[in-house]
């Protein structure tokens, strides 16, 4: 692993639990604030929510990058070896095509958007979906990075990332 991707995965772990924390602290000061003080803030309800949409978009490239997904196995811890190779090649596949319609057309909706205010804060919407296009090309990037392991000979040397 190079020291860009270290850097960038950092990067975005730091970003994943700063968005979260700020979630979490709009959450409660919004209720604190309208049920304590009877005067909620207008924006935070919406900040919050486009929070989370950043937070389920890093969650997911954190998830892939560690091959952590939910995964049910019973069918395949069942089939022979080269089946279950094959199998796993065909998942690796449709999720980088996947990954690829993921990018393109995030990136569509957000250019889309450029334009577009939210609507209790003056910022654009295209920063709500900025995250799409990047997840997209992550995910690229891991189903790509596993294939590659996959399809290395048996005797090849196999890292963990």
């Amino acid at each position: 692993m190079t020291a860009l991707t270290r850097a960038i995965e950092r990067l975005l772990d730091g970003l994943a639990t700063l968005a979260f924390l700020t979630m979490f602290a709009l959450v409660v000061a919004q209720v604190v604030l309208r049920y304590v003080f009877n005067n909620p803030l207008v924006w935070s309800d919406e900040i919050a929510q486009y929070l989370f949409v950043w937070v389920a978009f890093l969650g997911i490239l954190r998830a892939s990058r560690h091959r952590t997904h939910i995964a049910i196995t019973a069918v395949v811890d069942r089939l022979p070896p080269l089946a279950a190779r094959g199998l796993a090649l065909f998942w690796l596949l449709a999720m980088a095509i996947f990954a690829v319609l993921l990018g393109w057309y995030g990136f569509v909706i957000a250019r889309q958007n450029m334009t577009v205010m939210m609507t209790s804060l003056p910022l654009p919407y295209w920063l709500v979906y900025a995250i799409v296009p990047v997840a997209g090309s992550g995910l690229l990037l891991y189903a790509v990075r596993d294939i590659a392991t996959l399809l290395r000979p048996a005797g090849a040397e196999r890292r963990q990332p």
